[in-house]
């Protein structure tokens, strides 16, 4: 059978089907041994980021001024336009700080508010590729007040960042601000620019895991744990962090996907997916859509909303591919409901809280859909109103609006028919829903004028920044070899065309900004966008002491059954990059397969070895918990083995401390 090459990291981790255990029989084959296996080095990012943050107060311990600090860019080695400033006073005093722009409105100050002698000075928002001239102005007690200046250099934009080009008409920053784009992906890191284009931040590692990147109340940010799933984006849970990469909380939580939000007490509202009992992809499909609130405090599961069950899906509509495919939440506190955008399903639902009933829903009723939404499904009113099809970013707008990027992918038309592609577009939607007649009013677009040239048939966003002010990410354009955009997602999903995005910001129904990313056939999609102060409000000088937490629980791994023969064959051209994530084993695989073969990897501790499936229809990733294993050092090795019964043999030359 003709072989084909796997790609090394899984957009997907494919089928583990079943429970049980290890090798069948008394004792398993021995297994080669590799040379030099030494034990994998944890790359836990709490345990990581705590060392240095320890290793940073030891230094600050040795007497650093103003005059002379301690500066130390990129201290956690995932943002390198950031800075930490570290100096003592000798008598108390508050720090204002501001990084010169090329012009006003992209110049930042901020006083952080705090008076002590030890301080802490988080730097954002630097230049790439020149010396940043970064001025502190320390206030004192008696009035005095003295100004520093301390040069910070930074390298040269790195040619993985993906290419773009801004327009600037008219952007107004009166606070600072910087444009952050999430990319959708790990393998394309976000960046932010300034209000003239230029880039003042960006991610040089996965602590900025793809898709969302909101602003929490204290200022952090919300974003998604590594690595991914199958399909590419399921996550084990969400994190806490700030624009240093620095993670101060995770939550784990199965299958988290698409979106999660903080609701006004605190806690976390998530997309995930309902799931066997342990971690396997057989339990795992876009299909099986719920909400969960995890509690702040500890992460575990307050309540949670089986969105098929009160949708009116089953699952033979599942597996015929009728199903919701949800990738947004928003919460209304006013009527504790919450928003859901179903993506698949062109649908957008609003559920009562307390009771999980559909209290209403945008759709297009020629599509038909299950009792509980049909008849919910509200009734267009005033003029020019269409249906949205495959929509993201579903929100509330200040006065109650509903707004949402339509990204158009199925819409149709007059006759029934899907829109052709070289018709179709995507477009900002406004929306006033008025629940006591059941109407849906169409208040304003902006989009459908441009055609298909804005047209994005996945991903995206939309921002209400004002009055008349919005923010348009029109996420994932499909681009076909004359530059017009498909609607056509496989063909992202699989790599066969290149992808771009297109940011717009629209006041009173003109341009004023608009960035363009991508080009050059790179693989390039923004998930979400939105312009953000680059210093939060209130935001006080950097705690080096503030401990890294890791709450919440996660599935054991399923375990394949498997027994490895006498005197296997020895696999070659392979690579293998195992991570040794503390609460989990992480190994993106490439490899030879044929079609139909399965690849498993072997965790062998003395006469007992355990199987874990890392196959992928696209790549190849094996995933190991250490919930349910028992503590202690694991040889590892792969054994792939063939649809004609041959099997291969790799040891991988380092041994896993689970629970090291």
């Amino acid at each position: 059978m003709k072989s084909r090459r796997m790609r090394a990291l899984a957009l997907a981790l494919a089928a583990a089907a079943l429970a049980g255990c290890s090798a069948a029989g008394p004792a398993p084959a021995a297994a080669p041994k590799a040379a030099g296996s030494e034990v994998l080095a944890c790359e836990d990012w709490l345990v990581r980021q705590s060392a240095r943050s320890a290793a940073l107060l030891e230094e600050l311990a040795g007497g650093y001024t103003p005059q002379a600090p301690l500066v130390v860019p990129d201290p956690y080695g995932a943002a390198p336009l950031t800075a930490l400033v570290l100096f003592d006073t000798e008598k108390p005093c508050t720090v204002e700080i501001a990084i010169p722009g090329d012009t006003e409105s992209a110049s930042f100050r901020h006083a952080f508010g705090q008076e002590g002698t030890r301080h802490q000075i988080p730097v954002y928002g630097l230049y790439p590729g020149r010396v940043n001239p970064v001025q502190l102005t320390l206030a004192y007690q008696d009035g005095s007040v003295e100004t520093v200046t301390v040069p910070i250099a930074t390298d040269p934009l790195p040619d993985y960042l993906v290419p773009y080009e801004a327009t600037v008409t008219q952007h107004e920053s009166a606070d600072g601000e910087l444009l952050y784009m999430a990319m959708a992906t790990d393998t394309v890191y976000p960046f932010a620019v300034d209000a003239n284009g230029d880039v003042r931040w960006y991610a040089s590692d996965n602590a900025f895991s793809g898709g969302i990147f909101r602003r929490l109340e204290n200022g952090r940010y919300l974003g998604f744990s590594s690595p991914l799933y199958a399909p590419a984006f399921l996550r084990p849970g969400v994190v806490e962090l700030d624009r240093m990469g620095r993670v101060y909380r995770e939550y784990l939580h199965d299958l988290i996907h698409h979106d999660a939000i903080e609701l006004p007490g605190g806690n976390l509202l998530a997309l995930t997916v309902k799931s066997d009992s342990q971690l396997t992809t057989g339990g795992m499909t876009v299909g099986l859509d719920r909400i969960v609130e995890l509690d702040r405090a500890t992460g575990a599961e307050v309540r949670g909303w089986d969105l098929n069950e009160l949708c009116g899906y089953t699952a033979g509509d599942v597996a015929e591919g009728r199903y919701l495919h949800c990738n947004a939440l928003w919460y209304s506190e006013a009527d504790d409901a919450i928003l859901v955008s179903a993506a698949s399903a062109c649908c957008v639902i609003k559920l009562d809280a307390a009771t999980g009933e559909v209290v209403w829903a945008l759709a297009d009723p020629r599509r038909g859909y299950p009792e509980p939404i049909q008849s919910k499904i509200l009734t267009p009113a005033g003029e020019g109103f269409e249906w949205q099809a495959l929509q993201h970013a579903v929100m509330l707008a200040e006065n109650g609006d509903v707004l949402m990027l339509d990204n158009g992918t199925g819409r149709l038309g007059e006759n029934g028919e899907p829109v052709p592609d070289l018709e179709n577009y995507s477009r900002l939607l406004r929306l006033r829903v008025n629940e006591e007649q059941g109407t849906v009013e169409q208040i304003y677009q902006y989009g459908k004028e441009r055609g298909n040239e804005l047209f994005a048939a996945y991903l995206g966003d939309v921002d209400e920044l004002g009055p008349g002010h919005y923010l348009l990410t029109a996420g994932g354009r499909i681009l076909n070899e004359d530059g017009t955009a498909s609607g056509t997602v496989l063909d992202a999903y699989m790599g066969i065309k290149a992808t771009e995005a297109k940011i717009v910001e629209i006041r009173d129904g003109q341009v004023v900004f608009e960035v363009h990313v991508g080009g050059g056939g790179r693989f390039a999609n923004i998930y979400r966008a939105e312009w953000a102060s680059v210093y939060a409000p209130g935001e006080g000088e950097y705690d080096l002491q503030a401990a890294g937490k890791r709450s919440g629980t996660l599935l054991p791994s399923a375990r394949v059954e498997f027994r490895l023969p006498e005197n296997p064959l020895k696999l070659e051209n392979f690579s293998a990059q195992p991570t040794d994530q503390g609460y989990q084993l992480s190994v993106p695989v490439q490899a030879e397969l044929g079609q139909g073969d399965t690849l498993l990897l072997e965790l062998r501790r003395g006469d007992t070895a355990l199987y874990y499936s890392a196959a992928g229809a696209t790549g190849a990733q094996a995933l190991v918990r250490a919930a349910g294993l028992e503590a202690g050092e694991y040889e590892r090795a792969l054994a792939p083995a063939r649809t004609d019964g041959r099997v291969y043999y790799a040891p991988l030359g380092c041994r896993w401390n689970c629970g090291g």
